[in-house]
């Protein structure tokens, strides 16, 4: 059962990024007027840059494929998008999507540490 566990977490971080990826790509011109209304000149190449990260990067932390890159990619980019859309220093009101974030994170920088686990294709263990 201990070996299942890595993959069990992975399951679980991947599911979120990869819906929220297949949201973007399926809804593509709401995602594009999204950032476009925030001030994002570049709209559409940062909307696909997002669903490449999001979707292929959920994939390959699913499967387990070079987890330790992905998953600190991953992590780059939640950082930076938890500082670009939710800044509590001038908006308390996005505390939550915040915090949230910041475990998101920590979940992805222990997955860039320790890597996918027995039950991965980085382990050839399956």
């Amino acid at each position: 059962m201990k070996a299942y566990l890595p993959l069990f977490g992975r399951m679980g971080i991947s599911l979120v990024f990869i819906l929220f990826g297949l949201e973007k790509s399926m809804d593509f011109e709401h995602s594009r007027h999204f950032l476009a209304v925030v001030g994002y000149p570049d709209a559409p190449v940062l909307v696909i840059i997002s669903i490449i990260i999001e979707f292929v990067g959920g994939i390959l932390v699913l499967i387990g494929y070079h987890v330790k890159i992905t998953a600190m990619i991953m992590a780059a980019y939640v950082l930076l998008t938890t500082a670009i859309f939710y800044p509590i220093w001038s908006d308390l009101s996005h505390y939550q999507d915040f915090i949230k974030n910041l475990a998101i994170i920590g979940g992805l920088l222990i997955l860039s540490y320790h890597g996918a686990g027995p039950k991965s294709l980085d382990s050839n263990e399956l």
